[in-house]
């Protein structure tokens, strides 16, 4: 319901913010919001889509989507809107590296953004309007272990072959 009613907002404030700009000839800067983009860069960039939860801070979801790597999304909120969470889900074979947010727009104070890379999420709580920022989400697949012998596993490998072929030769021996 919160998702909806902030997503309404956002569309009529769009349109008024357009419908404004063309009859007084300026741009308006009456943002009665906070924006923060996500955008997704994976390594390498093999088309994985990576999804992503939306949490208010009471625990009601406010939506699932999916974000491609090298695209991103852009959230707007209402100050009285209570904070909010981003989390990524890491596919299997990927993991996070990082994740990077900066504030944009408007005074650092009033768009809190703390981080928590352990659970791959973002929470963030808009105090003014005016204020924008950005979180780029950074993945790599896992690198996988190659399976190899340890130095005495080579040992051990190259005995039992060396006894096989001694069994070999000395039965051809015995048939010839």
């Amino acid at each position: 319901m919160k998702y909806t009613r902030c997503l309404i907002t956002l569309i009529i404030f769009m349109i008024l913010a357009g419908l404004g700009s063309l009859v007084v000839g300026t741009k308006s800067h009456a943002q009665p919001f906070c924006f923060v983009e996500f955008t997704k860069e994976a390594i390498p960039d093999d088309g994985t889509l990576f999804d992503f939860t939306c949490t208010f801070e009471g625990g009601e979801s406010c939506g699932i989507f999916e974000i491609p790597n090298g695209s991103g999304v852009v959230f707007g909120f209402i100050v009285e809107e209570p904070g909010i969470t981003f989390m990524e889900t890491v596919p299997d074979g990927w993991e996070l590296d990082e994740i990077v947010c900066e504030i944009t727009q408007g005074n650092p104070n009033n768009l809190i953004l703390q981080i928590n890379e352990e659970e791959a999420s973002v929470f963030m709580d808009c105090l003014e309007p005016n204020t924008s920022g950005i979180c780029t989400f950074k993945n790599s697949i896992t690198p996988r272990n190659v399976p190899t012998l340890s130095e005495w596993g080579l040992i051990a490998m190259a005995a039992v072959l060396g006894i096989v072929g001694f069994m070999a030769m000395r039965r051809r021996k015995v048939t010839a």
